[in-house]
């Protein structure tokens, strides 16, 4: 078998078998858990009675953009179905527009 069509089948196997497999289990409700429990220790670290210094909130919330921007990532990546109101609040809401933790480094940044 000559090198270009053994590395032919080899794509067109891996195609199929990508093609093939049942999709992953609905992300809706782990996409959901997941921002609540994130949202929540944003909250905690901008929360105004918290008394914490600014440097001290942002290196925190430095430390969760990551973990927001790989939740947005997921979020694209979901297949969300029927269920139009978790689409239309990912990709109207959450995607479309900056998230809070990036929108809590500009303040302050500021």
């Amino acid at each position: 078998m000559k090198p270009h069509l053994a590395l032919l089948f080899f794509t067109l196997v891996v195609l199929m078998n990508a093609c093939l497999q049942q999709p992953a289990e609905n992300c809706v409700h782990a996409l959901h858990h997941r921002d609540e429990q994130l949202m929540a220790r944003v909250d905690s670290i901008i929360n105004p009675s918290a008394g914490a210094p600014s440097e001290a909130k942002r290196k925190a919330l430095e430390l969760l953009l990551p973990e927001e921007e790989l939740l947005f990532c997921d979020a694209r990546q979901c297949d969300f179905g029927n269920d139009l109101t978790a689409y239309h609040y990912w990709h109207r809401g959450r995607l479309k527009f900056p998230g809070k933790i990036e929108m809590a480094l500009k303040k302050l940044y500021q």
